[in-house]
């Protein structure tokens, strides 16, 4: 996704996005479902037209708009291409298919082996998960680039005359020389 960042002709970062969000809702799975800042955040990108939040179960509060993975007809299917994705990509581990079925009850593993397959379009996680719980299921679920050696994350911020982005130390907390050359040509 390209982001102007020419402040003097553009709007906000933050309203450039939603701009683009609105054009052609995605689906977000949500694996953090019963946190009060997850269901307020799902109310608002409904609410907004921004995005189809995705729950894999039914929260605690009912959602309009939202969509639950497993009351859907085609639930098992979607859960059976996981086992999979899931156990082909880490065979070379040793998992059985039956090892990937148990690890897929980790909403966090789960959510992201859906994003992978293209279940969903995006997701969003942490709420209720460390950042190493985070990283675990998403190398795990959608796994590298095959020439990356590292991941990275960054926090962007936004001020009313630049924007800023900062690298994420709890990542990456002694990058060497090579890290900053790596990071940038790994991007999507």
């Amino acid at each position: 996704m390209q982001v102007d960042l020419e402040r003097r002709h553009c709007s906000s970062v933050i309203d450039q996005l939603r701009q683009q969000a609105a054009t052609l809702p995605l689906r977000v799975i949500l694996p953090g479902q019963n946190d009060p800042r997850v269901l307020a955040a799902a109310t608002s990108l409904t609410k907004q037209g921004l995005a189809v939040p995705v729950f894999l179960s039914a929260p605690q509060q009912e959602l309009p708009g939202c969509e639950i993975f497993w009351d859907l007809p085609d639930a098992q299917q979607w859960f059976e291409k996981a086992v999979l994705a899931l156990s082909s990509s880490q065979k070379n581990k040793g998992m059985s298919r039956g090892q990937a079925r148990s690890s897929l009850d980790c909403p966090l593993l789960l959510s992201t082996v859906l994003l992978r397959i293209g279940y969903v379009d995006a997701g969003v996680a942490g709420s209720i998960a460390s950042t190493a719980d985070v990283l675990r299921a998403c190398i795990r679920g959608i796994g590298l680039a095959p020439d990356s050696r590292l991941i990275s994350s960054v926090f962007l911020m936004e001020f009313t005359d630049k924007v800023l982005t900062f690298g994420d130390c709890a990542v990456n907390p002694e990058p060497v020389s090579y890290t900053h050359l790596t990071l940038p040509t790994n991007r999507e």
